[in-house]
């Protein structure tokens, strides 16, 4: 039982870490996006000048291609981290639940033994006997 409790343990403590990771990735990805929406706010101000506009409009534009794919790019990496992210989650629970029920069934064993020993302790000593019906 303490083996199996220890094994469910150790699945936790992994799931808990690939939950982790999954959490983290999704945090980079967000931060990815965020520098990329601003990055786009940059060269949408600069086209949006009226001095410099003539002179860089094809280069922003070809900028804002770029900035505008790799927008999409991390909004569907997004998208699929969330997916990673939530199964990892529920990964996680279930372990959870597997350990709680484990240590449950640990703890009932270990009552029941003990339980065992006093009767038998209580039944071996000198001169015990049972109170009348």
């Amino acid at each position: 039982m303490k083996d199996r409790l220890a094994k469910l343990k150790r699945i936790e403590a992994l799931q808990t870490r690939l939950q982790q990771r999954a959490d983290h990735e999704l945090i980079r990805l967000q931060r990815g996006l965020a520098e990329a929406e601003a990055n786009r706010r940059e060269v949408m101000a600069v086209l949006n000048d009226e001095w410099l506009a003539p002179i860089v409009v094809s280069f922003v534009s070809r900028r804002l291609k770029v900035i505008d794919g790799e927008i999409d790019q991390l909004n569907a990496a997004i998208e699929a981290q969330k997916a990673i992210a939530l199964r990892e989650a529920m990964r996680l629970k279930r372990a959870e639940r597997s350990t709680g029920a484990a240590r449950e069934d640990v703890r009932a064993h270990e009552d029941r033994l003990a339980l065992d020993e006093a009767l038998e302790a209580s039944v071996l000593r000198a001169g015990a006997s049972f109170p009348p019906a």
